[in-house]
């Protein structure tokens, strides 16, 4: 730039060129940093440097080619997270879609494997438990009504837990806890509605708070 000033070139365009060559140089040392974290597979620096040319808006060819080496590692790392995490709460929704997503990474190795294997054995539990969540469905139907429950409405839901344990479904099965879940709950609706009409026949204050307590607990 010395020899532009020299020249008489304007300090505007001065200014613009020292500004160029400033972002020259920096791009240049970034793609030297760049060039030995690849070097060293260091990926722990080479997330730092993506990091770096985000926030400074530097571009080349280097820097383009950190960028994709560090967007695949993290979302590699954020679709393992979820495969594991989808496996242990057993959402398939979540487990399908991270598996597609580690289909489309090329993900290979243990996490994936162990993901392969929930999702065989969590598509075999919703066959097998195919009529527990039909019963469940009916009963919160059921639930909603204004005629309320009643033995009747547990007796299918139970038929269908047995059939699906004979089956050969897990008893820590998701459609399991579920399926007694609301097993549980009709039969505690139940009492709560014996409560309601034995105090508005007997008009008996406190039989009737309880009761009315309970409902609320219970959501009804």
């Amino acid at each position: 730039m010395d020899k532009a000033k020299e020249l008489g070139a304007s300090a505007e365009i001065v200014k613009v060129g020292e500004e160029g060559l400033d972002k020259l140089r920096k791009t240049q040392e970034l793609d030297a940093r760049i060039a030995k974290a690849m070097e060293s597979k260091d990926k722990e620096e080479l997330g730092k440097l993506f990091d770096e040319a985000e926030e400074s808006g530097l571009e080349s060819s280097k820097i383009a080619e950190v960028k994709t080496v560090v967007k695949r590692d993290r979302a590699a790392k954020d679709t393992q997270a979820k495969l594991a995490e989808s496996v242990k709460s057993g959402d398939t929704d979540a487990l399908n879609a991270a598996l597609e997503k580690a289909i489309e990474l090329g993900l290979e190795g243990d996490e994936v494997k162990a993901a392969k294997a929930a999702k065989n054995k969590f598509d075999q539990e919703k066959e097998i438990a195919g009529a527990i969540r039909a019963a469940v469905k009916s009963a919160k139907g059921k639930l909603g009504s204004k005629n309320g429950v009643d033995a009747g409405d547990i007796a299918p839901l139970q038929a269908a837990i047995e059939d699906a344990l004979d089956k050969g479904l897990a008893e820590d099965s998701l459609y399991l806890k579920e399926g007694n879940a609301m097993k549980d709950r009709l039969e505690q609706v139940i009492v709560v509605q014996g409560e309601l009409e034995e105090s508005l026949k007997g008009k008996k204050t406190r039989l009737m708070k309880k009761a009315l307590d309970r409902a609320e607990e219970l959501e009804l």
